[in-house]
């Protein structure tokens, strides 16, 4: 272990943090796309910000959102999930200044528990490692929707 990597982790000068107030759904969905992930409809997206506990962005110099991840569930056990920064602007530090947002986030709400799912052959799983989070085991996962 080298220590944490989000501890000292910062965004680069010309990106700044918005929270949840300050993203639409449509954004989101674009960025989404942006790495081929679902990007779902506005109305489903708009209930996630809505639902969720916090959301954490990242906006480029244009005031374009380029990364973002949400915490949902709630103050005992929340799952940290969506994490997605433009392939552009990867390889900047913009997930560690996301993933180091959401921890000091994670903290001040009082979080118990907080929970993310990555595959072993993604290579923020190291990251996540390193920064305290520990295998929990097997996972289950069903996808309800079409």
């Amino acid at each position: 272990m080298t220590g944490n990597p989000f501890n000292n982790a910062s965004l680069p000068g010309l990106y700044r943090f918005v929270n949840k107030a300050n993203i639409s759904p449509l954004e989101i969905i674009t960025l989404r796309e942006s790495v081929n992930w679902k990007g779902d409809t506005t109305a489903r997206w708009q209930e996630c910000i809505d639902q969720s506990l916090a959301i954490v962005g990242v906006r480029d110099s244009e005031s374009i959102l380029i990364g973002m991840a949400c915490i949902a569930g709630n103050v005992r056990h929340a799952v940290l999930c969506d994490l997605t920064v433009h392939p552009i602007h990867q390889k900047k530090g913009i997930g560690a200044a996301i993933m180091s947002e959401l921890l000091k986030t994670a903290n001040e709400l009082d979080i118990s528990y907080l929970y993310a799912e990555l595959a072993k052959t993604n290579p923020f799983r190291s990251q996540m490692l390193e920064s305290g989070f520990k295998v929990t085991g097997d996972s289950l996962f069903k996808e309800l929707s079409s």
